[in-house]
């Protein structure tokens, strides 16, 4: 696998279901990674995370120890989403040693303990596999039909984020008039390349409203960029109850605060922020 194929799938999440994603390294998994109440933990000296939703684009691109949480993570209630190939040809092992025939046979059954048998049966051709446990797990297999220009095979943007949706897990923010692109793999391009083959005049308003969430202890802090030739004005869902929000300008240097409404979304507590950004411009929101 390239790098081309997790860039495609990291960006239908953020430009097709407006997911905040992010990348987990295999070290880092294997180290800090484990499974707790149908939750992946991650448990550092400094920094701490928690995930309901692992995302596999590739089983190239998992090492054994990777597989094997990720078993563990969907019988214990997780949920699992997966884009690329679940049989893989050589995988890919921290320790060289580890690598060959074992290590794939390893990977090879905890897919299957997975996404069934039938998943890594070649002989089986289906757009799409679903599998459910007991304890509340569900796994989604998307077949990548889609080819890019430079050969990359890509699921479909709507197809991911309608998988999304329907594992029920309430998003950190919520934006309804974020605009959704389903063809977003032009967004993975560096900015320089982006400018030269003239982009900005494809996408509507010539650039995407994203944002970066983050927890410091009991504190939330979001981070909202819009980079289109317009304004946006809209309402802002942020999980949680946050009776009062700090807002910062990075480029004025100039900070106010708003109160929030707390209202019922997705079945859970939110707080609806109010958020207008003119053209090129930024803010950081603290509750």
């Amino acid at each position: 696998p390239s790098f081309a194929d997790y860039t495609s799938l990291i960006q239908a999440i953020i430009g097709c279901a407006g997911r905040d994603v992010a990348l987990l390294h295999p070290d880092v998994l294997c180290e800090r990674g484990c499974i707790k109440d149908g939750r992946l933990q991650l448990s550092g000296d400094e920094n701490q995370a928690t995930f309901d939703i692992l995302v596999l684009p590739s089983a190239g691109m998992l090492t054994p120890q990777m597989a094997t949480l990720a078993k563990d993570f969907f019988a214990s209630g997780g949920k699992i989403l997966a884009t690329g190939e679940l049989l893989p040809k050589t995988a890919f092992c921290i320790d060289a040693s580890q690598a060959g025939e074992t290590a794939d046979a390893e990977i090879a059954s905890c897919m299957r303990a997975i996404f069934g048998d039938s998943a890594l049966d070649p002989t089986v051709v289906a757009g799409k596999i679903y599998t459910e446990n007991a304890a509340g797990g569900r796994a989604t297999w998307l077949y990548p039909w889609q080819t890019a220009i430079d050969g990359t095979m890509i699921a479909d943007s709507e197809d991911v984020a309608r998988t999304l949706n329907d594992f029920a897990v309430p998003p950190d923010v919520d934006i309804p008039a974020l605009s959704r692109y389903r063809e977003s793999g032009i967004l993975g391009l560096s900015y320089p390349e982006f400018s030269a083959l003239r982009l900005p005049w494809v996408l509507p308003h010539g650039g995407v409203l994203e944002y970066i969430h983050k927890r410091c202890g009991q504190n939330d802090m979001y981070y909202f960029v819009n980079t289109r030739d317009c304004a946006f004005a809209g309402d802002v869902f942020l999980r949680g109850e946050h009776t009062a929000l700090t807002l910062y300008d990075p480029m004025s240097d100039r900070s106010w605060e708003t109160p929030g409404e707390v209202v019922l979304r997705h079945g859970r507590t939110y707080t609806r922020l109010p958020l207008q950004l003119p053209t090129v411009s930024s803010v950081f929101v603290f509750g």
